[in-house]
């Protein structure tokens, strides 16, 4: 919990980075798919949701890209963005003024308790191995879905091992002999054979990047799920949560690096892209050495 406490301030003052400036946000929404169609790599979106009536999606840890299309054959698709982050997303949505679709707060360890209905299609991209606990997301992601439906993973391979585990980056995800794995230094899990008993999965990749098509095939089993565990983890969390930032140390440290990473996004912003990517790369080639 401690570690993804310590990752907010570097996803909150890079997404204020992103929206810091018109030319940024311009940037940001030539990359991104929204309002466009929908397209999902490695996977026939379009032909999958064509056969759904009036299916619903929920973009799982989405940030503040809204990178994925959400039209269908030019109508609009009912798409749900949900972040636990979400109040702060949206604060800078409004402070920018943007025609954005508000964000609704959620954890993926707990979305079954944010989604109202059954959905069709859950896509989390770059998101699960930030999370506090990627194999309880995918769990809680499978329960989400109605029967057939689809969790659409789209990460990059090793990211915690790439960070050097900094911030929300904790858990490495890979694929080995068509099978997907979740590890880090402390665990190690094949999620083909996690989940063979209620889902199938379809692993592939495209560079360095890991995608998964998980396909539920029938109901988890009861007690899988522990929703009385769930609301003892979540209040000795929020208890944990009070106690650390009734520190001073611990209150200062988290806002002085808030203002160190947005010091240093907005130098970023001088430079290139390209630059800014070849950079990076000069930075962790030194801290490996």
């Amino acid at each position: 919990m401690k570690n993804w406490i310590n990752g907010i301030p570097h996803e909150i003052a890079f997404w204020e980075g992103v929206y810091s400036n018109k030319r940024r946000i311009e940037s940001l929404f030539k990359w991104s798919k929204y309002n466009k169609e929908i397209e999902l790599l490695n996977f026939d979106v379009k032909n999958f949701l064509s056969q759904k009536e009036n299916p619903i999606i929920v973009d799982a840890g989405c940030g503040m890209s809204f990178s994925n299309g959400d039209k269908l054959d030019g109508k609009q698709l009912n798409v749900c963005y949900i972040d636990p982050l979400a109040p702060f997303f949206n604060k800078i949505i409004e402070k920018k003024k943007l025609e954005l679709p508000k964000i609704t707060f959620g954890f993926i360890e707990y979305l079954s308790a944010f989604v109202p209905n059954k959905v069709s299609l859950i896509i989390v991209q770059n998101a699960l191995d930030h999370s506090k606990n990627p194999l309880k997301g995918i769990l809680e992601c499978i329960e989400s879905l109605e029967i057939g439906g689809v969790l659409y993973l789209r990460h990059f391979r090793n990211e915690a091992e790439t960070e050097n585990y900094r911030g929300f980056h904790q858990y490495n995800i890979a694929v080995e002999n068509d099978n997907m794995i979740i590890w880090n230094k402390e665990m190690k899990t094949n999620i083909n054979s996690f989940l063979k008993d209620f889902a199938t999965i379809k692993t592939s990749t495209y560079g360095n990047e890991v995608i998964a098509v998980i396909t539920k095939k029938q109901e988890l089993p009861n007690g899988l799920i522990d929703c009385k565990k769930d609301i003892a983890d979540l209040s000795n969390q929020y208890i944990e949560l009070i106690q650390n930032f009734n520190k001073v140390s611990y209150s200062f440290l988290y806002h002085w690096n808030f203002f160190k990473l947005r010091t240093m996004h907005l130098f970023a912003q001088l430079f290139s892209w390209k630059t800014r990517q070849r950079i990076k790369g000069i930075i962790k080639k030194i801290k490996f050495k």
